[in-house]
């Protein structure tokens, strides 16, 4: 099952405008909704993919929307003889950064 997650265009009157706090959070919501997808799939035995490289016009075109798309989560069950592969991430001292 894949999953597309679009974020909608600015708010209809009646709903809270985006320039409110000048921060647009939409983008951080659909990550906490991901997040919590991947989460219960896993608790529910499932596998997940998170996919950011997307062909974002053709994904539109296909399901018929012209809401922006920001990711697409594709949700099954793993090969019972799947592999996953190693990471290769920098160390944390790499990414992260403590301020005083």
């Amino acid at each position: 099952m894949l999953i597309v997650v679009t974020l909608r265009q600015k708010p209809d009157s009646g709903e809270r405008p985006l320039n409110v706090t000048k921060q647009d959070f939409r983008p951080f919501d659909a990550g906490m909704a991901v997040e919590q997808m991947c989460l219960e799939a896993t608790d529910q035995g499932l596998s997940t993919c998170v996919i950011g490289w997307l062909d974002c016009t053709g994904i539109q075109q296909e399901i018929g929307t012209d809401e922006e798309v920001k990711v697409v989560l594709a949700l099954g069950y793993a090969a019972s003889d799947d592999v996953i592969r190693p990471k290769k991430r920098r160390s944390f001292e790499e990414v992260v950064k403590f301020l005083n």
